[in-house]
């Protein structure tokens, strides 16, 4: 499953973009009239906040690294 592709937004790392991608997706894919592709939107979003979340915490382990080197 391409969870950017489903959002409708380029790979992030901007929690807050992809929540907003996934509220305006919310309005027109409807729980009750089709379950399946809201599943499909909110499994997207949990996985690009993983992802967004795996990606900051690799950038500040990055800099971590390098502050502890000088």
């Amino acid at each position: 499953m391409d969870y950017w592709r489903i959002l409708g937004i380029e790979p992030t790392d901007d929690i807050d973009a992809i929540q907003k991608a996934y509220r305006e997706k919310l309005k027109i894919t409807n729980p009750e009239d089709d379950p399946q592709g809201f599943m499909r939107l909110r499994e997207a979003l949990e996985k690009a906040v993983n992802e967004a979340k795996y990606q900051q915490q690799e950038i500040e382990e990055y800099y971590e690294e390098d502050d502890a080197s000088e």
